[in-house]
């Protein structure tokens, strides 16, 4: 998914089950979907890690990676000018 991130939202707490804290962000991203009239929002929940980078105003391409038992898990998140890539002359 490529998509504009127009906010952010650190979360913390602390576990029920194993009592111990958890950190999470919450990247909130607008992007185009045919099956949206509009604009489509998202919330992708995350690492810290995995968001460090990331600006609010910035576009990303949100790369997932589909686990065994079906889920899809946040793998990265690149900057979408990392989606143009110099052709390379086939000869």
């Amino acid at each position: 998914m490529i998509g504009v991130v127009v906010g952010i939202r650190k979360i913390d707490y602390d576990s029920k089950k194993t009592g111990k804290p958890v950190h999470l962000v919450e990247l909130h991203v607008t992007s185009k979907d045919n099956r949206v009239a509009g604009i489509a929002v998202s919330v992708v929940c995350t690492s810290p890690d995995k968001a460090e980078n990331v600006v609010v105003g910035e576009e990303y391409l949100f790369m997932y990676d589909k686990q065994g038992d079906g889920a899809a898990r946040l793998d990265m998140i690149l900057p979408s000018s990392a989606l143009s890539r110099p052709v390379v002359d086939k000869k």
